[in-house]
């Protein structure tokens, strides 16, 4: 699928504002196949791929790569309508067993801090004493025992399968819930499915 944009001649900075004749915005679901696109110059701008690809970019003489400080916040979702989720403690409880740190080495390779605020650091009123939440596998299960779920449950975690960070980050985010006996069992969906899903409040 692809996607032509081309300069509007009506512009009110006027059609000299543009520095390009137009724009080609191509879907590639494989983050392999972007890169690949990307080495052999057949496209000149990638999104979405993976973070262990930067080092092997870098050292590629046909790739330029830029470090830019991004606000971005990866995060995850808990949808509060919906049992056990609804419980306060339940989302705490899940918040603390998240293994941040190793979600950062070994899915974002370092390129990425843990969020202290659901404002993203450098920007106004941010904050680092808005919540922290360190790994705590004895009060996470503390807080699912106060909530009702001493044993645990089951929950699908749905995730992009074209975003390898992501699905990295599933199966560790799986790993660590086991340890406080909620299985996670994950759901790999098309980018299309996925946002018409989470855009219905429906994951």
């Amino acid at each position: 699928v692809e996607y032509i944009f081309a300069p509007n001649p009506h512009y009110w900075q006027g059609p000299g504002h543009f520095q390009n004749s137009g724009i080609i915005a191509r879907v590639v679901p494989s983050a392999e196949e972007r890169e690949q696109l990307l080495k052999h110059g057949e496209i000149n701008l990638a999104l979405g791929l993976p973070f262990s690809s930067v080092d092997r970019l870098k050292a590629d003489p046909n790739v330029k790569v830029y470090t830019i400080e991004s606000r971005r916040l990866f995060y995850l979702g808990m949808n509060n309508q919906t049992s056990p989720f609804d419980n306060q403690q339940v989302r705490q409880a899940v918040s603390y067993a998240v293994p941040y740190e190793a979600i950062i080495q070994q899915a974002l390779y370092g390129y990425a801090q843990q969020a202290t605020s659901i404002i993203p650091t450098g920007m106004p009123t941010h904050t680092d004493e808005f919540w922290r939440y360190n790994p705590d596998l004895g009060r996470a299960k503390a807080l699912l025992a106060k909530a009702g779920w001493p044993d645990g449950f089951a929950v699908e975690l749905a995730v992009r399968r074209s975003t390898p960070s992501d699905v990295k980050t599933a199966a560790l985010i799986q790993a660590a819930l086991a340890q406080i006996g909620v299985k996670v069992t994950i759901n790999g969906m098309d980018d299309a499915d996925f946002l018409d899903r989470l855009n219905h409040h429906d994951l």
